[in-house]
């Protein structure tokens, strides 16, 4: 490939599928998991999502550092870039969140925030929040060149965020069971940054550094993605029905299914401006709940009922609208916090 930098546009487009495919999870369309076909298509198309992120992040990281000089002030202003949503958009969610706790006095409030804000960020953002964590912990290995030992330590704590997700099904009825209950009623969730970014953010850079030193094999690769996407879908149909914990994302062929979707999409050339649906899949991520949020508030106002698709239309609209607008607008701190 002669120049990487146009073929990053499908990467674009599949991160603003991803991030659309959040909002139509998160509008409950897919909320009837007793489906077969409902719960195929969700996963197979909607789930992955997040990992994609993760891996999506982690090469563009790790390609900005491989080009820049001062890495440390790189690093710094990365961080920077993403505390400053994190914290805009948690402050914005932050009533809508609050009175669905119904904590009985201020005490129960304080706690339960802190919990969630340390645990489990609402308004989607536990997702920067594992940014943050993975990267933070990645970096001090990449720099001593000890990439490959932390993507090797990411996939075994994956392997601990598994059985307390879609295969939790194999702690029934075993000693350990109670203790992963205490666990998860502390942490809410194991889709964080230690035991699901640290393996998808670290792959994807060690990804970055493999495409720089031209030692990916294209067809290979693509081999391993089909191969892996029809065991992944075999795999979503042997678990369904089966007990599970938190929100039912995490599988095993994310392993190699994630990292090989990506690298075949880098393969495509595809001549358009990709920052446009950059722009959009970022900001509609970190839009969508708070707009979410707002709409059911007034729809409860006004004593109406949606559906979980009318919802998902209604929230789309309003956030390609509003994002239209201030992309427009074009104000340096708006743009920090949906860009």
């Amino acid at each position: 490939m002669s120049d990487l930098k146009k073929n990053y546009s499908l990467v674009d487009i599949v991160k603003l599928f991803f991030a659309v495919g959040i909002v139509l999870i998160h509008s409950g369309v897919f909320n009837d998991n007793s489906n077969l076909f409902i719960w195929i298509i969700e996963h197979a198309l909607f789930k992955i999502g997040v990992p994609f992120f993760f891996v999506a992040s982690g090469f563009f990281l790790e390609s900005k550092l491989a080009r820049e000089v001062d890495k440390k002030d790189t690093i710094r202003k990365y961080f920077k870039r993403l505390l400053i949503p994190f914290v805009v958009w948690l402050l914005l969610n932050y009533y809508f969140v609050a009175t669905s706790w119904n904590c009985q006095n201020i005490l129960s409030l304080i706690l339960t925030t802190i919990r969630n804000l340390v645990f489990y960020p609402w308004g989607s953002m536990w997702y920067i929040l594992a940014l943050i964590v993975a990267i933070a912990i990645i970096i001090p290995f990449y720099k001593k060149g000890k990439l490959k030992k932390i993507v090797i330590v990411g996939a075994f704590l994956y392997i601990f965020a598994l059985l307390c997700n879609n295969y939790y099904f194999l702690l029934d009825n075993t000693p350990i069971q109670p203790h992963i209950n205490k666990l998860l009623n502390i942490v809410v969730s194991l889709r964080n940054g230690i035991f699901e970014g640290l393996y998808f953010v670290s792959i994807g850079m060690y990804t970055s550094i493999l495409l720089r030193e031209k030692k990916i094999n294209f067809k290979l690769n693509n081999i391993i993605f089909f191969v892996s996407y029809v065991l992944f879908i075999i795999e979503i149909v042997l678990i369904h029905g089966l007990n599970y914990k938190d929100d039912h994302s995490l599988f095993i062929m994310l392993y190699t299914l994630i990292p090989s979707l990506f690298i075949f999409l880098l393969q495509f050339n595809v001549d358009i401006k990709s920052k446009i649906y950059r722009n959009y899949s970022t900001g509609i991520y970190f839009s969508h709940r708070f707009v979410m949020n707002s709409v059911c508030f007034i729809v409860s106002l006004i004593n109406t009922v949606l559906t979980e698709l009318e919802l998902f239309i209604i929230v789309i609209i309003i956030d390609v609208i509003l994002l239209t607008i201030l992309y427009r607008w074009n104000n340096k701190y708006v743009n920090s916090i949906i860009k």
